[in-house]
C-alpha cells in the first residue's frame, strides 16, 4: 500500500506546474462550481487522468484497492496538505 502511494506521488510530481496548481486549487475549494445547470468536477477529471496514466502507461495495478480513484485522491490530498 505504501509503495503504491509512493508511485502515485512520484507520478504527480512528474506532472507540469499547471496540473499541480490546478489540483491544489481544487483541493482548497469547498464546493464544486455550477454553471448552466451542469456541475463541473475538475478535480475528478484530474484524478482520473492520473489513474488512466498509471494503469495504461505504467502498468500500475489497483486490484487490491476497492476504489482506486478515491485512493489516489486521498493520497494526493494528504501529500499536498502535509
Amino acid at each position: 500500500m505504501k509503495e503504491l502511494k509512493q508511485i502515485i506521488i512520484k507520478h504527480f510530481d512528474s506532472k507540469g506546474q499547471n496540473f499541480k496548481k490546478g489540483l491544489k486549487r481544487e483541493f482548497q475549494k469547498e464546493q464544486t462550481d455550477v454553471s448552466n445547470g451542469r456541475i463541473y468536477v475538475y478535480r475528478d477529471i484530474l484524478i482520473y487522468e492520473i489513474f488512466k496514466e498509471l494503469t495504461e502507461n505504467q502498468d500500475v495495478v489497483f486490484d487490491e484497492i476497492e476504489n482506486p480513484l478515491n485512493f489516489i485522491e486521498t493520497t494526493l490530498f494528504e501529500y499536498l496538505n502535509s
